[in-house]
């Protein structure tokens, strides 16, 4: 996998656009996006192909520091990434963390094409979520 700036935060883009909305998915306070591996590694064999982006928010992982770390300007930024890694289908998109939601809801207020970011289950405490059956996932 291979790291990219997009508006400026690090992300890992992985699949193939297709029928099914790709996915955006955000690290909690502290984390950066390897905290997604294994939840990818998991999608990996029960949708192979997915589009997912995987994002380091500012001052995480790969993602430069922000002299502020205002909730609108990160948001703002979500969209710009979104966009500029060419997610062409509305994505649906997975956050954990304290801070996800409220950058979520933010970027769900964006103009048309924004992202679709659902909360997801805490996918490094939960090992025992039963696992859909192969091409069952909306």
């Amino acid at each position: 996998m291979t790291t990219t700036l997009f508006s400026n935060l690090a992300g890992d883009l992985s699949g193939e656009p297709g029928r099914r909305p790709p996915l955006v998915l955000l690290h909690g306070l502290t984390f950066d996006r390897t905290s997604w591996h294994p939840a990818l590694a998991e999608l990996a064999m029960l949708d192979p192909g997915r589009q997912v982006l995987a994002l380091d928010l500012p001052g995480h992982g790969g993602s430069p520091p922000w002299p502020r770390y205002d909730l609108e300007p990160i948001a703002d930024a979500i969209h710009r990434a979104v966009a500029e890694a060419g997610l062409s289908a509305r994505p649906r998109g997975a956050h954990e963390g304290e801070q996800a939601p409220c950058t979520a809801r933010r970027a769900v207020q964006q103009p048309p094409g924004l992202p679709q970011l659902t909360p997801s289950p805490d996918h490094r405490h939960t090992p025992d979520i039963p696992r859909p059956a192969p091409g069952t996932l909306p």
